[in-house]
């Protein structure tokens, strides 16, 4: 059965959002939750080598990148194109074209630019609250 191996609440939370979304989780895949101590471990290590999260594994595909992970998942479970575009084509119309754009746009765009500010300011939120930069907090918040 695919799996998906990833943290809570980590970059690989909206996949796993999207594999709900989409009533994967149970029946046809399974999302096997792990620490960061976890993902260090010689069995993960076996399938990662790079020691990070998340990771999918379908039979004797592998594939460790939150992007590559998504696109992948989407492509082959999102059939009726709930969550994502369908891939264009020659015979793609302009609009096709300019929907598909947007997604791409925007997927990488989270993945790239904006997870990567929410993760740090999830994580300066783990210091006690006197410990906080309150101006970095309130600026990561806009």
């Amino acid at each position: 059965m695919p799996m998906l191996y990833h943290i809570p609440k980590s970059v690989s939370s909206p996949i796993v959002q999207c594999l709900v979304e989409l009533g994967l989780v149970g029946d046809s895949l399974v999302a096997n939750e792990l620490s960061f101590a976890d993902i260090k471990e010689s069995s993960y290590l076996d399938i990662n080598p790079m020691g990070t999260a998340p990771t999918f594994q379908d039979g004797d595909v592998i594939i460790w990148e939150s992007g590559a992970v998504l696109t992948y998942l989407l492509e082959r479970y999102d059939t009726h194109h709930k969550l994502h575009p369908a891939s264009l084509s020659t015979t793609s119309t302009p609009a096709q074209i300019a929907d598909r754009a947007k997604f791409l746009h925007l997927q990488h765009f989270i993945a790239a630019t904006v997870y990567p500010f929410m993760a740090s300011l999830y994580i300066h939120s783990f210091k006690p609250t006197k410990q906080q930069d309150a101006d970095y907090v309130e600026c990561s918040k806009k």
